[in-house]
């Protein structure tokens, strides 16, 4: 029994939606579910292609991990940054991760105060990309089961 319907079933009231579920609802937007049931376009489309197009020009896997991230937080609408910042907080991760990408990336010389930088502002402003964090993970996770795959951990 799903613990949803275990839920209606003990206190006759529907599973409450999560925030990221209001959020995508209220705005119009897809959220996990949606992306889900796409085939995780922000993975293979943008995440992946990223992680490995900076391994391919011979950077670390951490670097391979930080340009994919900033990758998908331009290209994706986490639903977690729209509930905690609204129109405007997304936008603020929008403009931080392009500034970080126009700079060059990892193949930035200073690419780790810049992604700093970014850290601490959108910490300042309370917001939390989670969604972009879950779908780094599934593109990581998907690189490391390929097997054309050459670096297995981070450095």
């Amino acid at each position: 029994m799903k613990f949803a319907n275990f839920w209606l079933y003990f206190t006759g009231q529907k599973w409450p939606a999560s925030h990221g579920a209001q959020v995508a609802r209220s705005l119009a937007l897809s959220g996990a579910r949606e992306e889900a049931l796409q085939g995780f376009p922000a993975v293979f489309e943008h995440g992946l292609p990223r992680l490995q197009q900076t391994l391919a020009a011979g950077r670390s896997v951490e670097c391979g991990l930080i340009d994919s991230f900033f990758v998908l937080l331009v290209q994706i609408n986490d639903t977690n940054v729209l509930y905690r910042g609204g129109l405007a907080g997304a936008q603020l991760v929008r403009q931080e991760a392009l500034a970080f990408l126009a700079a060059g990336g990892s193949a930035d010389r200073d690419w780790r105060q810049r992604a700093l930088a970014s850290h601490r502002k959108l910490v300042a402003a309370r917001l939390s990309p989670g969604g972009a964090a879950d779908l780094l993970a599934a593109s990581y996770f998907i690189h490391l089961l390929c097997p054309e795959s050459t670096q297995t951990e981070v450095r």
